[in-house]
C-alpha cells in the first residue's frame, strides 16, 4: 500500500510514530530504569530517559549531542548500539526535529487515529 501512495502523491514521506519508537526504547532499555542494589542509579535512570525522549527532541542539534552521550555510554552494550544506529538512519521519520520541517499538520504519533480506529471497531 505504501509504493501506491507514493505513486499517487510522489512528495510525500512516510514517517514513524514517535510514540510507537518511545515504547520500543522503554521496552529495550527497561534494564536501565530498574534499581541495582547497594549502587547509585542516577546514572542508569538519567540514561534512559534521554534514550526515550529522543522522539521528542525539537531541536536537531540537541538530539545528535543526545544520541552521541547515549552510544559513548558504558551502561550499555554494543548490541543495542547497534540497534540505536539503525534508528539513527531513519531519524528524519521519527525525531520531531526532522519530522517538523516537512508539513505533517504538526502530527508525529498516530495516537488520535489509533483512537479512531479503536472507536470504529467497537
Amino acid at each position: 500500500m505504501f509504493l501506491a501512495i507514493k505513486d499517487v502523491f510522489p512528495r510525500s514521506r512516510h514517517n514513524l510514530c514517535a510514540w510507537h519508537i518511545e515504547q520500543n526504547f522503554k521496552k529495550k532499555f527497561c534494564f536501565l530504569n530498574r534499581p541495582l542494589k547497594n549502587k547509585d542509579n542516577s546514572e542508569r535512570k538519567k540514561l534512559y530517559q534521554k534514550i526515550i525522549c529522543l522522539p521528542y527532541v525539537e531541536e536537531r542539534e540537541m538530539f545528535e549531542e543526545q544520541i552521541n552521550t547515549i552510544l559513548e555510554s558504558d551502561l550499555i552494550g554494543e548490541d543495542l548500539k547497534q540497534y540505536l544506529k539503525e534508528k539513527y538512519k531513519l531519524k528524519k521519520q521519527w525525531v520531531k526535529g526532522y519530522i517538523k520541517e516537512a508539513f505533517c499538520c504538526g502530527t508525529c504519533t498516530t495516537s488520535r487515529i489509533e483512537s479512531k480506529h479503536s472507536m470504529y471497531k467497537r
